[in-house]
């Protein structure tokens, strides 16, 4: 600021100082004469215009990924950048692979699973069909056995008669029945390879009896075996056993039995 403070009487002022020319502040007092009329100026400050630079567009995840894997549009990519690709080309593989072998390990399970469930459902359609054929043989068997014992009997009191052909060609048939009988009961799980030694005889004797063995009822073998445990804890069967071997009995009843065309074993039920 160049001036100085004066008591002249013209001239211009500021902030009591006679200038010439001066740098004015954003608050100045300016005087117009030391009596003169007195100009406040309050001059706002000239701001410089602000910048606008433009925001970097933000890069996402995907962006990020798809760059370092490569499906992005082409372009330069650094060093770096294209290790790590690399590295993600060759993880990308190796888990292909493993899916591949996993996708295959459940496909392969899955199918054994199925087959497995086929051949199960074949295999209950296959039993009872057997089993309902095993029923019809027994019966067979047993209306056979009937017919061969009318037919007996017939010849017994006509010795020339020509049944005798009828009942040895009934006696063949019978023989084949039983085989196939044998068979499927095989088939069922009721033979002697199949089961324990007490069991097999308890089907044995039932089929003896004229009971279609592979038709029994659930529980049927442990209903027999607690029978058994009731006989064996009484004398009374073995002392009827005792009693008809001494007196000569059972030759005779099984005998007798036989002559029937009745199982011997009866003998013991009675």
């Amino acid at each position: 600021m160049v001036g100085a403070r004066s008591q002249q009487p013209n001239g211009t002022f500021v902030n009591g100082w006679r200038i010439e020319r001066v740098l004015l502040a954003s608050h100045t007092i300016l005087q117009l004469a030391p009596k003169g009329p007195v100009i406040v100026l309050d001059i706002e400050s000239a701001e410089m215009p602000t910048m606008v630079v433009p925001a970097e567009p933000k890069t996402s995840v995907t962006q990020i990924v798809q760059r370092l894997l490569g499906t992005m549009a082409p372009g330069r990519a650094g060093m770096n950048t294209m290790f790590l690709r690399e590295a993600f080309q060759r993880l990308r593989r190796r888990q292909a692979k493993r899916y591949w072998a996993i996708i295959g390990v459940v496909a392969t399970f899955l199918l054994v699973a199925v087959g497995g469930l086929l051949y199960q459902s074949w295999r209950v359609k296959k039993l009872e069909q057997i089993h309902l054929l095993a029923e019809e043989i027994f019966y067979t068997m047993k209306t056979l056995e009937l017919q061969l014992a009318e037919l007996q009997t017939a010849v017994a009191s006509q010795p020339d008669s020509p049944l005798k052909q009828q009942i040895t060609e009934n006696l063949k048939q019978q023989v084949a029945l039983r085989d196939n009988y044998n068979n499927f009961a095989t088939e069922l799980g009721i033979s002697r390879d199949k089961l324990s030694e007490e069991d097999w005889q308890i089907y044995r004797i039932a089929r003896i009896f004229g009971e279609c063995d592979v038709s029994m009822p659930l529980g049927f073998v442990k209903t027999v075996k607690r029978y058994i445990g009731l006989w064996k804890s009484t004398p009374r069967l073995r002392e009827a056993l005792q009693r008809a071997t001494e007196n000569g009995y059972t030759p005779a009843i099984a005998q007798t039995l036989s002559a029937s065309n009745m199982p011997p074993q009866f003998f013991i039920w009675a």
